[in-house]
C-alpha cells in the first residue's frame, strides 16, 4: 500500500479562523482537503499526517468529532486499520507530542487556545 502526505490538510489554509478575510478560500481549501482524504482512502493509499496536521488540522479534527456517531466510528476505524497515520517525531504518542508543542506553536483550529491558563494546565 502506497503512502501519501497531504499538503491539502495545511492547518492555516483550511482554518476558517485564520482566513478571516477569505472565508470562501478557506471553504474551498476545506472541501478540497476532505475530498482528497476520501479519494485517497478509496484508492487504497495510506495517508501519513504530520504531528501538526493530526492535532491542528480543522478538516482532520472535524472528522474525529463528527456528530453522526456512525460516521465518527467509521473514521476511527480507518485510523485503527492504518488508512490514516501520524508521523511522530521523537514522541511516544500523539498526546505527548501535542503537550510538548503546546508552548511553541500557534494552533489555528482550536478556538480560545491563546488563553495562557490552558498552556499552564497542559504542563
Amino acid at each position: 500500500m502506497a503512502i501519501v502526505y497531504q499538503d491539502v490538510l495545511d492547518t492555516v489554509r483550511t482554518s476558517y479562523e485564520r482566513q478571516k478575510g477569505d472565508r470562501k478560500g478557506a471553504e474551498t481549501a476545506h472541501l478540497h482537503a476532505k475530498g482528497s482524504m476520501v479519494l485517497y482512502a478509496l484508492l487504497g493509499f495510506q495517508q501519513r499526517l504530520s504531528q501538526t496536521q493530526a492535532f491542528d488540522s480543522v478538516v482532520f479534527l472535524e472528522c474525529c468529532r463528527e456528530e453522526d456517531e456512525e460516521e465518527a466510528s467509521a473514521f476511527f476505524e480507518l485510523i485503527r486499520i492504518g488508512v490514516f497515520q501520524v508521523a511522530l517525531l521523537n514522541q511516544p504518542s500523539l498526546l505527548t507530542a501535542f503537550r510538548s508543542k503546546l508552548q511553541t506553536i500557534e494552533l489555528s483550529a482550536w478556538d480560545g487556545m491563546d488563553n495562557p491558563e490552558l498552556h499552564d494546565e497542559a504542563r
